[in-house]
């Protein structure tokens, strides 16, 4: 070996590391060695260089206060002009803003930036040995109590869950909550790159160059023919998926077959990717090329067919390999798995979908949001796929049936009438700024909205109430009454506040363009984002396809679509956290918790409240939280307790029962007792 050994390289997590090759190729005993001889050569060096930290090494020098000095001035110089020009009303808003909220995104903007300025100069002044940034890089964790208290509610809620001899997933008293564990049944501290049994690139290189070649190199055809006779086996259909058979078959056609193929057409020959019947012993499928071209052929692709044999056989024993151990604590490694990248969190929000002004929750709030399965979230957001994705002006349309449009945005005079036998608000509508605003929307439309207004209390029995003037755009809106001043006054302060258009509950809609191909359409389609509650009314809009409309909130997921997509959201969501700050958890820890929160048939939080609708042990819910409550509760109840699961186990000092070592039981026919003998003095007695 040779080259940098750094974390990237040796551990941090990731399956493709030197610590998870040699415990996966060599065993257990030698990652142990290879972890104890860097562990010692690590401290020898610390031992002769040194590592201690000064006052001086994180006091910034004198290049750097200067630039952060120049750098922050210029910034709050920036910030000063953006509040003066707020002041006049002269910023331009950003998508779904107000001035103010524009104010705010832009000071965010400047005053990040001065802080990553600063930070790439102060890392370009560092030297390389300065402790603290060795400290900073390497690596270290910050446990706060937020993270310590949401790890140990995972452990509680999923600590009893162990697999059993079918591999499926149970509860200490027998609950259902996977038939089969992560799907496919397979152990995620087994799998490869990818999340997979076999890194099929990997292993293909391993073992082309440890598999002697120097047979006849196979044609294309004859690959794929070997391929489907072996994959067609027993073994295989017995063992393995469907889904993993074909990732095999593929691979061996797009690297192997492929590649062969290529080299075959570059140099003349003929590629026989397929067997014809014409051909027999004597056909020249290399078209006369010379032994030249066939020797770049072989030194390019040569496949023999002991390598291609052996192949297959790796990637079936590593498959059998990585089947999940009955009795595994699946469980308690899940929570440890979600739990501890949790400590490595720090943002709070994140710029969402490449849209400056819409910002999501991200980080150690979101996932407490999540696992608490909280009724309101701090930042809802709906994903809608448009009908018309090309056409921005649809968009707009669609835009304006969801974002809540108040009367203030559209009135552009709201007055005062009063004579001798009338009192009236006048309310002057700008029809332009609807047809800009491209709304579906009449004067009749806002009649019926201001009658409607439950706080504005306007009698709907009084036709005459509020009356629409259509030539001039106008709505009077007529009061009578002795208390008629005081009656005027509170109905125009509320009027601007009546929603005219779009649901009340949206707060406001953004039209994004879709930066890459994917899931969510082609490059440079529009897609709505959508911030606030309100699934069901976005799923009946027209202009928008149904089935493609996703929201981040699990609750209103769980009410409107159903438990198995609660349980999909929760899983989407947790991962798209994870993956925002450069974490990769194994997707079966995560199915896991999803299982684990929807199993009952209803969207289930890691909470005291709702661990006490999962659990029935009364010991388990005393070691948890609100100790001496469940004991009173249960002593006045009279409770039992069955002593099934992991906590009220070691409370009693008896081995975890279906987890590891103690799940299997030897089972024997009773044994036939002789019958008993007469004592000698028996009838003396």
């Amino acid at each position: 070996m040779c080259g940098i050994a750094d974390k990237a390289v040796v551990g941090g997590g990731k399956k493709t590391s030197l610590f998870s090759v040699i415990l996966r190729d060599y065993g257990p005993d030698a990652a142990a060695a290879t972890m104890n001889r860097l562990a010692k050569l690590a401290a020898r060096w610390l031992t002769n260089f040194g590592f201690s930290l000064g006052i001086n090494d994180v006091i910034p020098g004198p290049i750097l206060s200067a630039k952060k000095d120049q750098l922050v001035e210029a910034a709050y110089a920036k910030c000063l002009d953006f509040i003066e020009l707020a002041k006049l009303g002269k910023l331009n808003n950003k998508p779904g803003c107000d001035q103010d909220q524009t104010l705010e995104s832009e000071i965010s903007g400047v005053l990040n930036k001065v802080r990553d300025d600063t930070a790439t100069i102060c890392m370009q002044e560092l030297s390389r040995h300065n402790a603290p940034l060795i400290m900073a890089t390497c690596g270290s964790k910050v446990k706060t109590a937020e993270t310590g208290y949401m790890q140990r509610r995972l452990m509680k809620a999923l600590e009893d869950l162990t697999t059993h001899y079918d591999l499926s997933v149970r509860n200490a008293v027998g609950g259902m909550v996977q038939f089969t564990f992560g799907g496919d049944g397979l152990d995620p501290a087994c799998l490869e790159g990818d999340s997979q049994p076999i890194d099929l690139g990997r292993a293909w290189k391993h073992i082309a160059a440890i598999t002697p070649g120097s047979a006849r190199g196979l044609l294309p055809y004859e690959i794929t023919e070997i391929t489907n006779h072996e994959l067609s086996q027993p073994r295989f259909a017995r063992d393995c998926t469907a889904v993993y058979v074909t990732s095999v078959q593929n691979f061996i056609r797009e690297h192997i077959v492929q590649r062969l193929a290529d080299a075959r057409r570059s140099r003349g020959m003929f590629e026989a990717l397929e067997r014809s019947s014409e051909w027999d012993a004597d056909t020249d499928l290399s078209m006369g090329a010379s032994n030249a071209d066939k020797v770049f052929v072989d030194n390019v692709a040569h496949v023999s067919k002991a390598q291609l044999q052996a192949f297959l056989s790796a990637a079936w024993i590593k498959y059998s390999k990585a089947k999940i151990e009955p009795g595994s604590t699946v469980g308690a490694v899940g929570a440890q798995s979600i739990g501890e990248p949790g400590t490595q969190m720090t943002l709070k929000t994140f710029h969402f979908a490449g849209v400056a002004t819409m910002n999501v929750t991200l980080g150690v709030p979101r996932i407490q949001e999540i696992i608490n399965a909280a009724k309101t979230i701090s930042t809802p957001i709906i994903s809608c796929k448009l009908v018309t994705a090309d056409s921005e002006a649809s968009a707009r349309i669609v835009k304006g049936r969801l974002e809540k449009t108040l009367l203030g945005d559209v009135a552009s005079i709201i007055e005062e009438a009063w004579g001798q036998k009338y009192t009236y608000i006048g309310v002057i509508v700008d029809m332009e700024s609807v047809q800009k605003l491209q709304l579906e929307l009449v004067l009749d439309d806002i009649k019926w909205a201001i009658v409607a207004a439950p706080r504005l209390k306007i009698k709907q029995e009084s036709k005459k109430s509020v009356i629409v003037v259509p030539n001039r755009n106008r709505l009077r809106i007529y009061i009578e009454g002795a208390d008629r001043y005081y009656r005027m006054r509170e109905i125009k302060r509320l009027l601007p506040s009546v929603v005219v258009k779009g649901v009340p509950t949206i707060s406001r809609a953004v039209i994004n363009k879709i930066d890459r191909d994917g899931e969510r359409g082609k490059k440079g389609d529009n897609e709505l984002l959508v911030e606030g509650y309100g699934l069901r009314k976005v799923l009946g809009t027209e202009g928008i396809v149904g089935e493609q409309v996703t929201t981040n909130h699990v609750i209103e997921t769980a009410e409107i679509l159903g438990i198995e997509s609660a349980r999909q959201t929760i899983i989407n969501e947790i991962q798209f956290t994870m993956q925002s700050h450069g974490m990769s958890i194994d997707i079966r820890h995560v199915m896991l918790l999803g299982d684990v929160m929807t199993y009952k048939g209803e969207v289930l939080g890691i909470t005291r409240f709702d661990v006490a609708k999962m659990k029935d042990s009364v010991l388990m819910l005393a070691s948890f939280e609100k100790t001496t409550d469940h004991l009173f509760d249960a002593s006045a109840a009279g409770k039992v307790d069955s002593i099934a699961g992991v906590s009220e186990s070691i409370i009693m000092g008896n081995p975890a029962a279906n987890c590891g070592t103690s799940m299997p039981a030897l089972i024997l026919p009773t044994p036939a007792l002789s019958k008993p003998r007469n004592l000698l003095f028996e009838n003396s007695l």
